[in-house]
């Protein structure tokens, strides 16, 4: 997900975002075998005990934050930016005609 540092929130972006956001983040959270296998197993119906052998309880888990760069944000606000560009282009054009 997308993480506010400052706030401590997941962030959603806008759809129309045209610029990298200040303070976010890329948060890679463990998996919800590797959070809590026994949970996992009552959830499918399954005994508490099988997926421990495959996914052993944890004395710490941790997440792992990750730059913006590998997210696909930036391409999506590149998009964005020359969406805008295009709409602005065709209203200029449209203007000029006297429509």
């Amino acid at each position: 997900c997308f993480y506010n540092l400052v706030t401590h929130n997941i962030y959603m972006p806008p759809e129309d975002l045209v610029e990298i956001p200040h303070n976010i983040v890329v948060l890679e959270i463990p998996n919800e075998l590797d959070l809590d296998p026994v949970a996992v197993a009552r959830g499918y119906g399954l005994t508490e005990t099988t997926f421990l052998n495959d996914h052993p309880i944890r004395a710490s888990l941790t997440a792992k934050v990750k730059p913006l760069s590998g997210s696909g944000l930036p391409e999506f606000i590149q998009a964005n930016i020359k969406r805008l560009a295009q709409s602005q282009n065709a209203e200029e054009r449209t203007r000029k005609r006297g429509r």
